[in-house]
């Protein structure tokens, strides 16, 4: 992550501490705990085995965090509290980038991969921090929502924390007609589409910004690869999807097609919108209180 990140980061928690919250102490091992016990937190254990190593390499991450980087350059986001954080694929890009980014990761084994890449971090929920109201400059909820039966009780509370002038970047996957094996074995409650995630922000207390479609060209193949045999009634094992999707995400799969392609639909989609994607990308802000 390098030095000018951490001296961000310690900027960050130097600016809340001013407002009368104290950061618990980092360990041994960099981790600031909260909790260990893991919360209750639907996705699998086994993913993060996945992508360990600095969370993760694979054309879809890296797609993914190009998508949210362009997003915070837009806005000059130069702080992100990145909620749900996984193993730390979105601190590691991100930071590469100049952003200061600080973690806060539910699952102990994810807290610890994002520590040991020298990241902020902290194990617990963003309930168990106990920020002051209006607090933050900037929130990521990538790939967190449809993890969450019911994700209005996170929303609110990032917009209990988010400064009246802070942004929320959401990522979420696309369309319930896509679902498949492996949104049941990676734990995922719901698809989303642009209107579905607009309405569940805007009830949540934000104003929309933006809602849009990414990774138009991923969903061909990921209609015939993984939704036609699920509605054939071809019934994956959890075993076979997260082989599956350690293939998609680790270097050795990583396709060079499909990075080209995907570079060519990112600059097409500065000009376009796309009609459709594998993801919902949001961008959203708290609604003032009159």
């Amino acid at each position: 992550m390098g030095t000018t990140a951490e001296v961000g980061s310690q900027a960050e928690l130097g600016r809340l501490q001013s407002l009368g919250w104290e950061a618990p102490p980092r360990d041994a091992e960099g981790v600031r705990w909260l909790r260990r016990d893991g919360a209750q937190v639907s996705y699998p254990r086994d993913v993060l085995d996945n992508l360990s190593g600095g969370g993760g390499e694979g054309f879809w991450l890296d797609a993914r965090a190009d998508a949210v980087g362009e997003v915070l350059r837009e806005a000059s986001i130069k702080t992100l509290w990145d909620v749900g954080a996984g193993s730390g694929a979105m601190a590691k890009r991100l930071g590469r980038d100049g952003i200061d980014v600080l973690s806060v990761e539910p699952l102990p084994e994810g807290a610890l991969e994002i520590a040991h890449m020298g990241a902020e971090v902290f194990c617990g929920t963003l309930h168990d921090l106990g920020l002051p109201s209006g607090s933050l400059p900037a929130v990521g909820l990538f790939d967190v929502v449809e993890h969450l039966e019911d994700p209005s009780d996170l929303l609110r509370e990032v917009a209990r924390v988010l400064s009246p002038t802070g942004t929320l970047v959401v990522t979420v996957p696309a369309y319930q007609w896509l679902w498949s094996a492996e949104d049941e074995a990676l734990g995922h409650f719901r698809r989303y589409s642009t209107k579905t995630l607009r309405s569940a922000l805007e009830e949540s207390g934000f104003t929309v910004r933006s809602a849009r479609y990414c990774f138009a060209s991923l969903v061909p193949p990921a209609a015939l690869l993984r939704t036609l045999p699920h509605r054939l009634g071809r019934r994956s094992t959890p075993d076979e999807v997260l082989e599956r999707n350690s293939a998609r995400l680790n270097p050795g799969a990583a396709s060079t097609w499909a990075r080209r392609v995907l570079a060519l639909e990112a600059r097409a989609a500065r000009h376009v919108r796309l009609p459709f994607g594998l993801s919902v990308l949001a961008v959203a802000q708290r609604r003032s209180v009159p």
